[in-house]
């Protein structure tokens, strides 16, 4: 039976696990990849472009951090 410094260091274990998983993750690396629309206003785009203009960039990443933030899905042109 575990006691409460062994729950402990099992949670710090995962905890730094899961930070050193994070750190090496490559940030180069696209996290949605072209569709040929903007992911925001879903305007035609020529292939290898996401986004319009900064300004739908912007708010795109700032939808997708509420949507992580409050635990719910990412904005989605489905629920239009």
């Amino acid at each position: 039976m575990a006691n409460e410094a062994d729950q402990a260091a099992e949670a710090e274990e995962v905890f730094l696990r899961v930070s050193l998983l994070n750190a090496q993750a490559d940030p180069n690396k696209l996290e949605v990849e072209p569709e040929g629309e903007c992911l925001f206003c879903f305007e035609p785009l020529a292939k290898p472009r996401r986004w319009c203009d900064k300004s739908c960039m912007d708010d795109w990443q700032a939808a997708e951090d509420s949507a992580m933030r409050y635990g719910r899905k990412s904005p989605d042109k489905s629920v239009e």
